[in-house]
């Protein structure tokens, strides 16, 4: 079969390739970018080589019984591949801190455009492949948390696991981090409601941003679980990681006798009920 060479735009990229004589390269230029491959080298098969970086580029074959000739397309660049968000995905603290549902595939270059250092699972089942891969490729540590699910009449989740799950998010080291579970809504939920009243916010505020991610599926066991949630057993890892400001502290009415707050705050609690300062070691 004679061939013949050409010019295909491909995702914006000029590619020569040759082609069977008497293709119509206009029509392979004005479809969709699979059917412009298609239409060129008029395909009966394609093998499509990906990993977990996305597509590293399309290898095409022509049939005919008289020979096989390949046709190479080039990968298409970083700034040209479409990004796709997880599902429910949101920002908890801007360029820090965010929150989705159970990544797939097709989400991970988003995933590498927002340069995360960590990723915290919520849920137990292993990893994929393709996950692990794409975190070992670009640095990212994998934290794996079991927070269980409150329903089936109960609360599930224990407060000593919602803080380990929490030291972890407070860790700015770990920044920026992602949170997720399978849905986005329950257990993501119940770890941002609890990290939103160590930066005392009011219930309502904590319960809408639940409403928004949950809905229509809310539960309101979760919100039992935020609502009697200690938060100020994270007080001085809180602390430690600049989320907490003198102001906080005292919105709180700590006691100025409590060990795990810091002196300064202790200074202020005693001056705010009229304490002196005495005793009081740095």
């Amino acid at each position: 079969m004679p061939y013949m060479s050409g010019i295909v735009d491909f995702f914006g990229i000029s590619t020569q390739v040759e082609v069977p004589e008497h293709t119509d390269l206009t029509t392979a230029n004005a479809a969709t970018p699979k059917q412009r491959c298609l239409a060129v080298s008029k395909i009966t098969t394609a093998r499509y080589k990906a990993n977990g970086d996305g597509m590293e580029g399309v290898e095409f074959s022509c049939r005919s019984k008289e020979n096989r000739r390949p046709l190479s397309i080039p990968p298409i660049p970083v700034r040209l591949r479409i990004l796709i968000p997880p599902v429910n995905f949101g920002a908890v603290e801007r360029g820090c801190i965010y929150r989705s549902a159970y990544p797939a595939v097709e989400n991970l270059d988003f995933l590498q455009s927002l340069k995360l250092r960590t990723v915290l699972t919520l849920v137990a089942e292993p990893y994929p492949e393709s996950h692990v891969r794409f975190m070992a490729d670009y640095g990212i540590r994998h934290v794996q948390i079991h927070i269980p699910a409150n329903k089936s009449g109960s609360v599930n989740i224990t407060p000593e696991r919602m803080a380990e799950a929490l030291r972890v998010v407070l860790d700015r080291s770990n920044h920026p981090i992602l949170i997720h579970c399978n849905k986005g809504k329950h257990r993501t939920g119940c770890v941002v409601g609890c990290f939103r009243k160590i930066q005392s916010q009011s219930h309502s505020i904590i319960a809408s941003e639940y409403h928004d991610y949950a809905d229509p599926k809310a539960r309101t066991l979760d919100e039992e679980f935020i609502s009697g949630f200690d938060e100020r057993v994270l007080y001085r890892h809180a602390h430690k990681n600049n989320w907490l400001s003198l102001d906080n502290w005292l919105s709180l009415d700590c006691d100025p006798d409590r060990d795990d707050i810091p002196s300064l705050v202790k200074i202020a609690c005693k001056r705010k009920h009229g304490h002196s300062d005495e005793g009081i070691s740095w």
